[in-house]
Parts: structure tokens; C-alpha cells; sequence
């Protein structure tokens, strides 16, 4: 998201871009669930089955159990891989960005360079389930949040007044409730993604010492 809002133009309305594009995603989400959870019910599967391959398990077997399936399967997954290429393009679309702008790459080289990298990170994962689980579990649940971590303090600590002034070009009224966002992002926000970094790192431990260990053993 801040790789693409560094495209938009200065009088572009941040917070009513922000707010649509949680709204967008939070209902598109519980639209998700409330497709797949029924499936996963009525077929005796467990929907809390952990790990990034349940969906390729836990959903692929409840969906071989009801009638017509294969078409229903076939269309999910169609839709699952357009999904993920959809959020890695947006995804590379960051580190593309850096290399052009740090190291005056090309485009077309740029995307190559770090496509091949990731494809070469990725080979893992076709050894055995436990891979993308662990991959998985240490990009969303550490990397992600520990991210998240470092942007909050950059942003609404290091940089503060950049970013107010920033977030109110577009927003009318927003000095009003500048201040109150910037204390929420500082304190509330940060401090819950410090629990679920410890979380994160835990659950990743116990990973290693669990499933991943098995494997290796």
C-alpha cells in the first residue's frame, strides 16, 4: 500500500482510499468465510486445521465430498491462483520499485532479477507441506508483524509531523482528528502488534521444535 500510494497524486484523499480499501478487503473476507466454512461443516472437515496446505487438504477433501465437486473445486482454485497472482504481483511490485529506484535498474530487468530470486526462495516448498508451513508461518507471523512494528515507529514516532502532514493532503477537516489518529497508531496499535509478534515468535518455536524437527528427523 505504500509503494502504490507514492503513485497517487497530492490531492488524493488518503483516509477515504485507506477506509475503502479495508472495507473492500474485510468484506470480501467474510464473504470467503461464509462460503467456505459451510463446505468445510457439511463435510465433517475440521475448518481449524492449521498450516498454509489445509487449504489445499482440508478444502480440496470437503469439496471432493458434495455433489458436483470437481466444478465447484476447479472454480475455487481458479479463483485461489488468480488471488495469489494477483497479490504477488502487487507484492514484487515493492521490491521492483526499490531496485529502479536505488540501483537505476529497468523495469524489465528489475522484475527478472527479483522474480528469479523468489522462484529460487520458493523451490523449497515443493519438497514436502512442511516447507510452506514454515514459510508461511515465519512470513506472517514474525516478518509481517515485525514490519508492521518498524513502520509505526517510523511513521508516527521518527517522522511524525512528515506524516500528518502527509495524511492530510485531500482530508478535509483532518486536524481535528490528526492528533487522535497518531496516538492510536502509537500506543494502541503498537502495542498490540508487539503481543502478536511474541505470539508469532512462539508459535514459530514451538513449529520448529514440533512438526519442522519431525521432518528433519
Amino acid at each position: 500500500m505504500i509503494t502504490y500510494a507514492s503513485y497517487l497524486s497530492e490531492d488524493e484523499n488518503l483516509g477515504v482510499d485507506g477506509a475503502t480499501i479495508v472495507g473492500f478487503n474485510t468484506g470480501i473476507s467474510i464473504l470467503t468465510g461464509l462460503i467456505v466454512f459451510p463446505i468445510l461443516f457439511s463435510a465433517g472437515v475440521d475448518p481449524a486445521a492449521p498450516g498454509a496446505g489445509a487449504i489445499f487438504v482440508s478444502v480440496a477433501q470437503a469439496l471432493g465430498s458434495i455433489p458436483f465437486g470437481s466444478v465447484v473445486g476447479a472454480l475455487f482454485f481458479a479463483t485461489v491462483a488468480i488471488a495469489a497472482l494477483s497479490s504477488a504481483i502487487s507484492l514484487i511490485e515493492v521490491v521492483v520499485s526499490y531496485a529502479i529506484d536505488e540501483f537505476g535498474l529497468g523495469r524489465f530487468r528489475a522484475t527478472m532479477l527479483v522474480g528469479g530470486a523468489i522462484f529460487l526462495l520458493g523451490v523449497p516448498v515443493t519438497v514436502d507441506p512442511v516447507m510452506v508451513d514454515l514459510y508461511d508461518i515465519f512470513a506472517a507471523q514474525i516478518l509481517l508483524v515485525l514490519g508492521g512494528i518498524l513502520l509505526v515507529v517510523l511513521v508516527t514516532w521518527v517522522h511524525a509531523d512528515d506524516a500528518l502532514g502527509e495524511l492530510g493532503k485531500g482530508i478535509t477537516r483532518f486536524d481535528s482528528i490528526g492528533t487522535l489518529w497518531l496516538w492510536v497508531v502509537r500506543v494502541p496499535v503498537l502495542a498490540v502488534l508487539v503481543v502478536s509478534l511474541y505470539l508469532g515468535v512462539t508459535g514459530f518455536a514451538d513449529f520448529l521444535q514440533g512438526p519442522f524437527a519431525e521432518f528433519l528427523g
